[in-house]
């Protein structure tokens, strides 16, 4: 096979490559000048891949933050379906860190070609299997406290997934301040699937919100089994606009954007946008402050402060079947907002029943 002639040149000149990245910019070989040239890009984009090494502010083996201007990070990281490990764990809490001591707020985002496939499955499934219970103990505190961090953190934390993003991908988009999703987005908490409950804070995450939505009137325990089922039946949606039906996404909050090429730009200017309005850090009660989750246990009692700027709610953590209407009861008189009666008691009811096991019984007649 004869090599172009052109090509012959372009080795001679002592040049290897077609493309390469110098400056920050991704660069092209151009033919007629013998040089390379800056590849063509729609104006306001921002690709992580491209940016200098300068850039880097921090970086594990598998997570990234990136120092994206304007006083806004990204992190960013990669490995098989992107799933998040401990390592990408490391990579968040990081992020957070950094941000909260000298930057303006944090997107969340990814380059790859799909946002996040979950969780690390298999991480758990061996911890299960070698009965490394306090292990696996640890790794799912790990990854909720994450969670909690990214919720309470003093800076705006903007989510912008594309692709697949499923499972803890999605925990991790529900915690954030604000989503930004591509239109080809399939959200979803899948865990069901495999056999395990959501625990990095989607099922929590799904009936506080559904809390937030209801007015007076609303049939709540319908619209309480409505979430549960979505996570008992391991439903994704398939398109960004179609996770504002589950729950997944929020109208009026979230917002989902077709050009994937301005998604990071687009994110970027959403963070800014919260900082410059007076974001404020959302407190947590302060017998479970964030300092403290690691020993508060399963039983803690949190609050949380509503999306709007309303009145606050205390909620259970985890409680037994046993203990919730109590633990409702001292919630009450800790100072928290009074709960209609019959509220607490269907709540208290339907908590029962799946911590009983008769929920799963439900499931399985529904399905």
């Amino acid at each position: 096979m004869t090599v172009a002639k052109w090509v012959e040149e372009m080795l001679a000149a002592g040049n290897t490559s077609f493309y390469k990245v110098e400056g920050g910019k991704r660069l092209y070989y151009d033919i007629p000048s013998k040089s390379y040239k800056p590849v063509p890009r729609a104006e306001g984009t921002i690709v992580l891949s491209e940016l200098p090494e300068s850039s880097i502010v921090w970086k594990n083996s598998l997570a990234r933050v990136y120092d994206i201007g304007d006083g806004i990070l990204a992190v960013s990281w990669g490995g098989k379906m992107n799933v998040i490990g401990a390592e990408v764990i490391q990579g968040l809490n990081k992020a957070i860190d950094l941000a909260e001591a000298g930057y303006k707020g944090l997107v969340v985002y990814n380059d790859g070609a799909l946002f996040s496939a979950g969780a690390n499955v298999g991480m758990i499934f061996m911890m299960a299997v070698e009965q490394e219970y306090d292990d696996l103990d640890m790794a799912i505190r790990t990854f909720q406290n994450t969670m909690m961090r990214m919720r309470h953190s003093s800076i705006p934390v903007v989510a912008a997934p594309h692709q697949l993003c499923l499972g803890g991908g999605t925990e991790l988009c529900l915690h954030a301040d604000k989503v930004v999703a591509h239109a080809e987005t399939y959200m979803g908490l899948v865990e069901f699937g495999v056999g395990v409950i959501p625990g990095g804070g989607g099922s929590k995450e799904f009936a506080l919100r559904l809390g937030d939505e209801l007015k007076e009137g609303d049939i709540r325990i319908n619209a309480l089994r409505e979430r549960f089922l979505t996570i008992g039946q391991a439903k994704v949606r398939t398109s960004g606009e179609e996770a504002f039906a589950l729950g997944y996404l929020r109208r009026g909050t979230d917002e989902v954007i077709v050009s994937r090429a301005h998604q990071l730009a687009y994110a970027k200017e959403c963070a800014l946008d919260l900082w410059e309005k007076g974001y404020t850090k959302r407190q947590l009660h302060q017998r479970a402050r964030h300092a403290d989750l690691a020993e508060a246990g399963p039983r803690a009692l949190r609050r949380r402060p509503q999306r709007t700027h309303g009145s606050q709610r205390a909620i259970p953590a985890g409680p037994g079947a046993e203990d919730l209407p109590g633990t409702l009861h001292a919630a009450q008189n800790a100072g928290a907002p009074a709960v209609d009666h019959h509220q607490r008691e269907s709540v208290a009811e339907l908590m029962r029943s799946m911590v009983t096991g008769r929920w799963s019984m439900v499931l399985r007649e529904v399905c």
